[in-house]
């Protein structure tokens, strides 16, 4: 490990096999932690639309990732959700609040199938449950206004009363299987809200190849939320021991619901974003001691 300009001189002393990462990637983990990951199997459950940004990150790492999507994303073909585009874009809300990367896609589908875009929320207040959600929102335009510290819907939520509240009119852009603590915790602060679910999580079908590759072992699950952690549960849990599988969580709330779902939660990312992650499966890791064998099936 050296900066890009010493590796020629250093290239002399230097013996196959040898790794070279270069870029921004370097910065994902230690030396320690980089050369720990190397080889090891990693299990990547996001959606097969999202995973990549994980997955590239852990391959540049040269870790073996294992993909299984425990989760799809289906939008929701109703018309609340167009009444409710509708009314934001004429200016009935103070605030929008979106609760993921996708609530973000899906609400501006929704709002350029009416001719809108990012000048449309000119007037209204935008708050983003995290760091990922508010770069989707700048990738088309909008700075988000609220971004809480810690990236779940109750840090959002008290983010939000902090700036006061009372008698706002709040429009929450959620999935239909949202936790509720959003809008309850904002309604019992006296805002008006109204809740549009713009998409449903679905469990897909798993592909045999992956299930097999899932039964020879990996090292490290990582879950990037509860419904990950759901849609695994549904899928392997009668194939596999879910204590049996050393899950990494991307942060606090999803850490809970993996542990009602008997997965042995080994690490929580400090950070709440994919690069904490990262961070948080070479820790763990560094620590781990030889690769898994395998895989214990329930009694």
């Amino acid at each position: 490990f050296a900066p890009l300009n010493q590796l020629r001189a250093r290239a002399a002393d230097l013996q196959p096999p040898v790794t070279v990462v270069v870029g921004e990637v370097t910065t994902l983990a230690t030396p320690d932690i980089q050369r720990n990951i190397i080889g090891r199997r990693v299990l990547v459950t996001r959606a097969a639309t999202q995973a990549d940004s994980l997955t590239q990150r852990l391959r540049t790492l040269n870790a073996q990732v294992v993909q299984l999507p425990t989760i799809g994303i289906r939008p929701m073909r109703d018309e609340s959700v167009d009444a409710a585009v509708q009314r934001l874009v004429e200016g009935s809300y103070d605030i929008v609040a979106v609760t993921s990367v996708n609530g973000v896609g899906l609400l501006w589908d929704a709002m350029r199938r009416q001719g809108h875009d990012a000048r449309a929320l000119n007037n209204t207040r935008v708050a983003a449950i995290g760091s990922e959600t508010a770069k989707a929102l700048a990738t088309r335009g909008v700075v988000a206004d609220v971004v809480p510290d810690t990236f779940t819907s109750a840090a959002l939520a008290d983010a939000l009363t902090e700036h006061g509240v009372e008698g706002t009119r709040v429009l929450l852009a959620r999935a239909s299987q949202s936790s509720g603590v959003l809008g309850d915790q904002l309604r019992s602060a006296a805002a008006n809200v109204d809740e549009v679910a713009l998409y449903d999580i679905v469990t897909p079908n798993p592909e045999r190849d992956a299930l097999a590759e899932l039964k020879r072992g990996v090292d490290v699950v990582t879950l990037t939320s509860p419904s990950t952690a759901r849609g695994l549960s549904e899928l392997v849990g009668e194939l596999v021991d879910l204590d049996s599988l050393h899950t990494v969580c991307i942060g606090p709330v999803t850490a809970e619901a993996a542990r009602r779902l008997g997965f042995r939660v080994v690490a929580t990312a400090e950070t709440h974003t994919i690069d904490g992650l990262v961070q948080a499966v070479g820790r763990y890791l560094a620590g781990l001691g030889p690769p898994a064998a395998g895989i214990r099936k329930p009694e």
